[in-house]
Order: C-alpha cells, then structure tokens, then sequence
C-alpha cells in the first residue's frame, strides 16, 4: 500500500486550466466541484509514493474531451495552455 496518494482533476477551458476535485490517499478535499460548461478536456493527475523514502511517481490521463472540438484544436490548446504544475491553485 502506498504512503502517499493523491488524484486531482483539471478541467481544460479555452482560456486555461481550472482545477476540479481532489483527493488525498482517498479522502475528498473540500467538496465536490462540477466541471465546467466550457470544458474542452479532463484530466486527472495521479500521484503515487510507495515509502517516504522513494520517488513520486506521476501519471496524467485524459478522462473526458468535448465532441465539439477536434483532436487538432485540443493539442493546439494543450501547447499554448500547459499541464498544470502539481502546486496549481484549487
């Protein structure tokens, strides 16, 4: 079992990131947040320390992308608006 985990959402809008819901070795932080309407994509941040002693080991997944756009336009808006950093504000 890990000693550490986290997993936290973040909701790409045209104009950037916007932080969704977290979670801290299973537990919700704060209450859940709905996404976004102007939502382009979700993704989720996987955190993983098996042992204080040893490195984190971080996974992002796409969970979600608006049928509205197009594969071309959501990578286009992926590099101006990097991933957010594990800090983001939320």
């Amino acid at each position: 079992m890990a000693s550490d985990s986290s997993h936290h959402e973040y909701h790409l809008i045209p104009n950037g990131w916007v932080a969704g819901t977290r979670y801290y070795i299973n537990e919700k932080l704060g209450d859940k947040k709905t996404p976004p309407a102007d939502r382009i994509e979700t993704w989720v941040r996987d955190m993983i320390q098996a042992s204080g002693w040893s490195n984190e080991q971080v996974t992002w997944s796409c969970t979600w992308t608006s049928p509205d756009y197009s594969e071309k336009q959501r990578k286009a808006l992926r590099k101006k608006h990097p991933k957010p950093a594990e800090d983001f504000p939320g």
